[in-house]
């Protein structure tokens, strides 16, 4: 059956920047015409979503419950997971529905309302994340059926309001009874179910397989679940017209007896992802920290710098150098002409020389400028995006040749043409090496995160540089007696407000602002799974809204802004028929 589909609200609606409110909640969707769609849309594609509040990854692998431990020989699974910086309910489980992280949303208490921090502009524009059903009901997929099952009001009427049918229970035994009731008479296309039980038994004794009400529970939620597999796997059509993925996924773990912080311990998280056709087969995490630097002049910003490198990183009119590192940037539709790493005067004016390096929308370029030897000039544009949420490797090489300068940028090994620098003169700046970013006219907020950041004071040839790109050991380097700086970015809690120096000669990167270290998504250069031939992962909770976009074929928008990384598709050969 065809319908039409003509609800539109005006642009301003989404904004949500009535002025004077300080909270924030998400924005009504804003409907396609549907006009070509019907009730089949989905192609026989379901997905069962199952969250278990305060799941600890390693209790489940230790306790083996015998309705998930059945479902990991079908499964892609993870007992090291990594959630939120803020391990809260509300913070955990936004991330989940919206795909982005508890840095971009800033949800942490279980209103899901946005409060702005102290001293915001309350007439500024506030970016909000809908939850994936929203997403879905203002897509082609519009008509599919969605229900959710939860005891937890808030969940229900706020974090998940878009769904079509919500039913509110006493307790989790009326959840898996209401689950099994839907599979049984109703037709759902997405169902997600939320269990608190087990977070309750871990706040009451400790999240941990050797306390015996935490073993307890995690027992009895492994039953629900088996009672509901039992009704999903009876439906008539089951794995024939009907093609299910089983999502059981928990938000947060524990220390002890509390969650909500940073700990690792606190931000572990199981997940599984099941389907009929897949083969079992764990995920060991390939993991990381790093800080996300992020933020604008008086807002939030986080950068780092070096207060005073005595001279070791003023390169004169003459001195070859190279300057390497990692990046990862958020998918965005571009982020203007921001300066994120280099040398230049700390209000961005260009009356102090020296270089930076600066994004060009989606694509970045080099600049070197001397205001008293011909201005500025910036090399063309990288031949690759890099705004794309994926690690990238960006060289910026300053060398002489006969008695002309130049500058030469690459991107993964790809390399720009060169630009001549030789009139710019002197580079030396009063400025630190800074990275993160800088003021200049027009600049946004671009949030990075830096890693295997390295300075040469020689410059690398192209093949020096393609064949150091996923390099391990820095000793093994053909130029580590060049390096005069090596920072791999990823010193963890531990090692404060710094990025240390590794090599044998330079100094620490100091952190500035309101800084936290976290567990990134994977090794900006890591080796492919021995046999399997695939992307090391390390699953997260932003990552689920991913995986339901793939399996349901919805297309990601990049407006979306999503930091979920979408992962099934590289087994896609088991499960396509």
């Amino acid at each position: 059956m065809k319908q039409n589909i003509k609800w539109l609200f005006f642009a301003g609606m989404l904004a949500l920047t009535v002025g004077a409110c300080t909270k924030y909640a998400d924005p009504p969707p804003v409907f396609e015409d549907l006009s070509t769609g019907d009730s089949t849309q989905g192609g026989g594609r379901k997905v069962l979503l199952i969250g278990i509040d305060g799941g600890v990854g390693p209790a489940f692998k230790a306790i083996k419950p015998p309705a998930i431990t059945e479902l990991l020989k079908h499964s892609k699974y993870s007992f090291d997971g990594i959630s939120e910086t803020a391990t809260t309910d509300a913070a955990t489980w936004k991330s989940m529905v919206t795909g982005v992280s508890y840095e971009l949303h800033g949800i942490r208490d279980s209103s899901f309302i946005y409060t702005p921090p102290s001293g915001t502009d309350e007439h500024k524009n506030i970016k909000t994340y809908p939850s994936f059903l929203n997403y879905l009901l203002t897509s082609s997929k519009g008509l599919l059926n969605t229900v959710t099952v939860s005891s937890w009001k808030s969940w229900l009427g706020t974090l998940l309001a878009d769904s079509k049918k919500q039913i509110q229970t006493a307790d989790d035994k009326q959840v898996k009874d209401s689950a099994v009731a839907q599979l049984k008479n109703g037709d759902p296309d997405l169902m997600v179910l939320e269990f608190s039980g087990l977070n309750q038994a871990g706040k009451q004794g400790a999240f941990s397989a050797s306390d015996p009400g935490y073993k307890d529970a995690v027992t009895k939620i492994d039953g629900y679940i088996g009672e509901i597999m039992a009704a999903l796997k009876a439906r008539p059509e089951y794995n024939k017209k009907e093609d299910w993925l089983v999502i059981v996924v928990s938000n947060h773990g524990g220390s002890g007896n509390k969650y909500g912080g940073p700990t690792e311990a606190e931000r572990n998280m199981f997940a599984l992802y099941y389907n009929e056709q897949l083969t079992g087969y764990e995920i060991q995490s390939s993991k990381r920290t790093g800080v996300l630097l992020k933020g604008t002049s008086g807002n939030g910003l986080v950068n780092a710098s070096i207060p005073n490198d005595n001279g070791l990183y003023s390169f004169g009119d003459k001195q070859n150098f190279t300057f390497e590192m990692k990046v990862k940037i958020p998918t965005n539709q571009g982020y203007g002409y921001t300066r994120f790493a280099g040398t230049q005067a700390p209000n961005g004016a260009q009356t102090d020389r020296g270089w930076y390096i600066m994004m060009a929308q989606k694509k970045w370029r080099g600049a070197v400028g001397n205001p008293l030897n011909n201005g500025w000039k910036e090399t063309e544009d990288s031949p690759l995006e890099i705004a794309d949420n994926k690690w990238h490797t960006l060289t910026t090489v300053v060398k002489m040749v006969g008695d002309k300068r130049y500058m030469q940028t690459f991107t993964d090994g790809l390399s720009s043409a060169p630009m001549e620098i030789t009139e710019q003169g002197n580079l030396n700046s009063t400025a630190p090496l800074r990275l993160g970013y800088m003021f200049s006219n027009g600049a946004v907020d671009i949030p990075i995160y830096f890693s295997e950041i390295k300075m040469y004071n020689e410059a690398l040839t192209e093949a020096e540089i393609k064949a150091g790109l996923c390099i391990a050991d820095m000793a093994q380097h053909p130029k580590k007696d060049n390096l005069i700086g090596y920072w791999p970015a990823n010193d963890g809690v531990g090692a404060g407000a710094v990025f240390k120096n590794k090599a044998p000669l330079g100094y620490d990167f100091k952190i500035q602002g309101d800084y936290a270290w976290s567990w990134v998504d994977d090794s900006p250069c890591a080796p492919f799974v021995t046999g399997q031939q695939l992307a090391p992962l390390l699953l997260r909770t932003q990552d689920v809204a991913a995986q339901i976009f793939y399996w349901l074929r919805v297309p990601v928008k990049t407006e979306w802004s999503l930091e979920g990384k979408e992962w099934l598709s590289q087994f896609d050969r088991e499960f396509i028929r």
